[in-house]
């Protein structure tokens, strides 16, 4: 700080007397100095005498310095600390200018603006940490250098488990075993199961149980380790168990005709239960395999053939799989050939006279339909035997068309 008194200009020396703390740095015996007040520095009385060149005293001079001394803050807080947990430090209220600061390893969660005398602080680091602060007082004082309060963090381990299941999308009826692995349990964790909520099983690490479709599994694990711990008790993830029932899978076919004729196509069709949304088919004939994965086979089977089905069903949980169906022996009908001669009851005949005509079928089956044309024109009925009186050169035919079996 520089201080300047006036004197006589005749002055030619200077000296100088300070208060206790005060030291001239620079300008001494001159009209003006530079001093440097220490911070055990108390208020005083700054005087100064002149000196002429006869060596006689000139004019004295005096000043009254009042020294406030700079305010040292004080942090109160925990001095130790576990990691990753929220802590408060405060220093004296009232004052201005508020500055905080941290160590690397801490993260001022809440407060720390310049007029708040109070701060959160967040240790994510372990090992010996810092915090700062400085203010400004009544007087416009701060400190030389902020206040360092030393804080000594402690590791905090994280409580984490997870559960699997030993099975899942299982039968009905399967007794199901979870096991969980766990991290920072300490030398006596406590397991807490659940399912759908309701607390369940012995503390242990693993679970046994039957479950129901839904059901939801998760554990609690609650760490042993006394002292800095995190995340203490923890939830595990949630199983949702899929349990399906058990169905009976079943196979059944039929023919598109049988008996059937000599040298036709025949289409089998299986009808299946609990076949599942990948069902296999192995059509059989005599035994032996045939036929496409698909639930139906076309061929032209031979008389006393034997077709059959095997169902391989693709769901959960089937019983009676693979379902076998039953079989099919194949009859084989003859081919007949069908034919029809018609006969006049007279022919030449006079004109006007009435002729009867007579159709006599071959493999005409039960019922047979007859379709009399005369000179290509339909007529009559559907009966064996057509009159009328013919003219001239008139062309009589009939159409069978039977109903037997395998009729050709």
């Amino acid at each position: 700080m520089n201080y300047s008194i006036p004197l006589l200009a005749h002055s030619i020396n200077y000296i100088w007397t300070l208060p206790t703390g005060f030291t001239i740095v620079s300008g001494a015996g001159t009209q003006s100095i530079f001093v440097d007040i220490s911070t055990s520095a108390s208020s005083g009385t700054i005087s100064v005498k002149g000196v002429n060149k006869c060596g006689d005293w000139g004019d004295s001079a005096s000043l009254y310095i009042t020294v406030q001394q700079r305010p040292v803050p004080v942090i109160s807080g925990p001095e130790n600390t576990c990691a990753g947990t929220g802590k408060v430090y405060t220093t004296a209220p009232g004052k201005t200018n508020y500055l905080w600061s941290l160590s690397a390893g801490g993260v001022i969660t809440s407060g720390g603006t310049t007029t708040d005398n109070t701060v959160t602080v967040t240790w994510n680091a372990a090992g010996t940490q810092h915090v700062y602060v400085n203010y400004t007082d009544a007087n416009g004082c701060s400190a030389d250098i902020p206040t360092d309060y030393t804080v000594t963090v402690t590791p905090s381990p994280i409580v984490n488990i997870t559960i699997t299941a030993t099975s899942n999308n299982v039968c009905i009826g399967t007794l199901v075993t979870f096991n969980s692995t766990s991290l920072n349990g300490g030398g006596n964790p406590f397991y807490q199961w659940q399912v759908n909520g309701i607390n369940i099983g012995a503390s242990s690490s693993s679970f046994s149980y039957t479950p129901s479709n839904n059901d939801l599994v998760k554990c609690i694990l609650t760490s042993s380790i006394t002292g800095c711990i995190m995340n203490n008790p923890d939830t595990s993830n949630t199983i949702t168990m899929i349990v399906n029932p058990i169905l009976a899978v079943s196979l059944s076919i039929s023919a598109s005709s049988n008996p059937f004729c000599q040298g036709s196509t025949i289409t089998f069709t299986a009808t299946p239960m609990n076949e599942g949304s990948a069902p296999f088919y192995q059509w059989k004939v005599n035994g032996g395999n045939a036929g496409p994965d698909n639930p139906v086979y076309s061929f032209v089977p031979n008389n006393g053939d034997v077709v059959s089905c095997v169902l391989n069903s693709s769901i959960p949980c089937p019983t009676g799989n693979p379902a076998t169906s039953n079989a099919i022996t194949m009859v084989e009908n003859t081919n007949v050939i069908v034919s029809v001669t018609i006969s006049p009851s007279s022919n030449p005949v006079c004109a006007g006279t009435s002729v009867t005509f007579i159709a006599t079928p071959v493999n005409g089956g039960t019922t047979p339909v007859y379709q009399w044309k005369v000179d290509g024109i339909i007529v009559g009925g559907n009966n064996p035997v057509y009159s009328y009186v013919p003219v001239n050169g008139d062309v009589i035919t009939c159409i069978l068309t039977s109903n037997a079996v395998c009729a050709s």
